[in-house]
């Protein structure tokens, strides 16, 4: 599962609609509709992403920062060449 994805996936399970996530953090529907599409966030806006993220599930940033970064395809890479 995708960056996107993902988020789109826990906002259903919370309850919080796409348009006041993005309103919370700054980006647009179409921004949304192109991580779940598969393109990678910049970083800005996956910070600002897993920010928002944390504030509605009463978590810490790292926390989500963390959990949010194995949807990024190039950091499973990494995390696999790590392993080898």
């Amino acid at each position: 599962m995708n960056f996107g994805q993902r988020i789109m996936d826990i906002l259903k399970g919370l309850g919080v609609s796409y348009l006041d996530f993005c309103r919370r953090c700054g980006a647009s529907h179409s921004t949304l509709n192109r991580w779940a599409g598969g393109q990678t966030p910049r970083v800005d806006y996956f910070v600002c992403a897993c920010e928002t993220l944390a504030n509605i599930r009463g978590q810490t940033i790292d926390d989500v920062i963390q959990e949010m970064l194995w949807s990024v395809p190039e950091y499973k890479l990494a995390k696999k060449r790590e392993q080898s």
